[in-house]
């Protein structure tokens, strides 16, 4: 597959991809009082071989701790979009839950979504490396 995450509208901005940790998405918490972080990120196709519909974005934890799914005090949560998120639309979501993007029929096109990472107060010093966003899609050649 040809989709990759993008921290920038820019094809040298990609994270790595398959856990081999070249250009991971890295976020830094103050466990002590907790907190949120919200990234807005881009999904691409970098192949003009092919295009790409049915798109859904996840975030999965492989973890035996979960971190995405709210539980624990930890949440992971995506919506599409270019506009920052309000804070009723996060409550509104459900953390772990999948969103759909747009088909994508080009290398040219970033479509943007946000990332929302939630940790508790008081959380231990912990390094996760369990998370993944991951894209399914319908890809069809050119």
């Amino acid at each position: 597959m040809a989709l990759k995450i993008y921290t920038a509208a820019d094809p040298d901005s990609d994270l790595s991809t398959n856990g081999t940790y070249s250009n991971p998405l890295s976020l830094t918490f103050d466990g002590v009082n907790g907190g949120v972080i919200e990234k807005r990120l881009y999904v691409r196709n970098d192949n003009v071989n092919f295009t790409y519909s049915s798109i859904t974005l996840t975030p999965n934890d492989t973890g035996i701790f979960p971190i995405t799914d709210g539980s624990n005090g930890y949440s992971w949560k995506v919506l599409s979009g270019d506009q920052r998120p309000l804070e009723e639309q996060w409550s509104a979501k459900t953390a772990a839950e999948s969103i759909s993007l747009s088909n994508i029929n080009d290398t040219t096109t970033y479509l943007s979504f946000w990332l929302r990472v939630e940790v508790p107060a008081a959380a231990a010093v912990e390094s996760f490396q369990t998370v993944a966003l991951r894209i399914s899609s319908t890809e069809t050649p050119v």
